[in-house]
């Protein structure tokens, strides 16, 4: 069952399309990695998601139901979110925080504690948040965010200036919450931390999703280079020969095996001695360079 799905989406300011007919689907139960450059709308979509913005167009769906004026309340009680900064008062305590949050959602006594201890943060309550470390602040946000218990947990870039340690512990964090039922939709711009984190991912460029699936569908999706190695040829105005790259080496950049063959067949019909034919290996960061045309995060 997918717990999110958007048809169609769209969202425009004056002449500037930011949203552009996205179609998302995160199942139950997954994290779901959301990776673009800066720019690309991934927190727009995300407030599209949580209706704090109104689409232009298209449609949110939620729970199997959609996200519209009459259905934003009661839908809204399943989700919890942290979009851009941690909240918090610096001046109060993290247990001042919490009693907040917890009379604003009507949050039990009981649904606090556990929200608290599930990012492990009940040693420091006692604390002004203004003396909190980075990372303490962005688990105090997912505390509250999970004060609700919601079903869908929706994170805006949580890693974002985090040391290694603090990044290791949201990693953890997330998985733990998916393990338990919550399904966790996390935008970032650190792919190798979304490789490690997420089962399922998702590609906006230019506001357009451009690719959606688990990481060896995304792998799949885009074409490695070639690299043909070559002693080298009497014959140098052959068409192949004429993209060498170096005097050993061809590099052929996404073909497919047939084209390759053809070009294996070029060189060695011009004397050229092939000795390896290979297909690079890619991360998920070539992937996103590929599929993104060089797009910078």
């Amino acid at each position: 069952m997918d717990i999110v799905r958007t048809h169609s989406l769209v969202k425009r300011y004056d002449n500037r399309t930011v949203v552009d007919d996205v179609n998302l689907a995160i199942p139950e139960g997954c994290v779901y990695g959301f990776l673009g450059p800066n720019g690309s709308g991934k927190s727009t979509t995300m407030k599209l998601l949580l209706s704090l913005i109104r689409p232009t167009s298209g449609e949110v769906e939620v729970f199997g139901r959609p996200m519209n004026s009459d259905t934003r309340r009661e839908l809204l009680t399943g989700i919890g979110s942290l979009i851009e900064s941690p909240p918090g008062y610096g001046h109060l305590t993290g247990a001042e925080n919490m009693k907040i949050v917890q009379r604003y959602l009507g949050s039990t006594d009981d649904q606090i504690t556990r929200a608290v201890a599930t990012v492990r943060l009940q040693d420091q309550l006692n604390k002004k948040v203004k003396n909190y470390s980075l990372g303490m602040k962005q688990r105090l946000g997912i505390a509250m965010a999970l004060a609700r218990e919601p079903r869908l947990l929706v994170l805006d870039e949580p890693t974002n200036g985090l040391d290694p340690a603090g990044i290791e512990e949201i990693r953890a964090l997330l998985k733990h919450l998916a393990e338990h039922g919550v399904t966790v939709m996390v935008s970032s711009h650190l792919l190798g931390e979304i490789d490690k984190t997420a089962n399922v991912l998702g590609i906006l460029s230019e506001g357009r999703l451009i690719l959606q699936g688990s990481r060896d569908q995304l792998l799949a999706a885009s074409t490695p280079d070639v690299v043909i190695d070559i002693l080298g040829s009497d014959n140098p105005n052959s068409t192949a020969e004429q993209q060498l790259r170096d005097r050993e080496t061809l590099r052929i950049p996404s073909v497919d095996d047939l084209h390759t063959a053809h070009v294996v067949g070029e060189l060695v019909a011009s004397g050229a001695g092939v000795y390896g034919v290979r297909r690079d290996e890619q991360s998920l960061d070539d992937v996103f360079m590929n599929l993104t045309s060089g797009g910078r995060l």
